[in-house]
């Protein structure tokens, strides 16, 4: 889980955003943290009105868009381990 979630860079600290990805979310703000912090990933699970724009402002970071995953490919457990492989949530 954790080398799908840094995008191949497990070591590194993970933080990990789970919901609507919208602007008014100010996903944006986390930029110049994965700027500065090469050892940081950050993956946002989800989707939204918004998703295009960020994927692009967050385009050169450790960041790794999922996309929604709901049904059969989201059973329970996997959201919970997600979340037991973050360093926050």
């Amino acid at each position: 889980m954790r080398e799908w979630l840094t995008g191949g860079k497990p070591s590194n600290k993970l933080l990990v955003f789970i919901g609507r990805i919208a602007i008014e979310k100010e996903l944006h703000k986390l930029v110049p943290l994965l700027e500065k912090r090469p050892d940081i990933s950050l993956a946002m699970v989800g989707d939204g009105p918004a998703r295009a724009e960020i994927e692009k402002r967050f385009k050169g970071t450790n960041t790794v868009f999922t996309g929604f995953i709901h049904g059969k490919n989201c059973p329970r457990h996997l959201l919970l381990e997600m979340h037991s492989s973050s360093h926050q949530f």
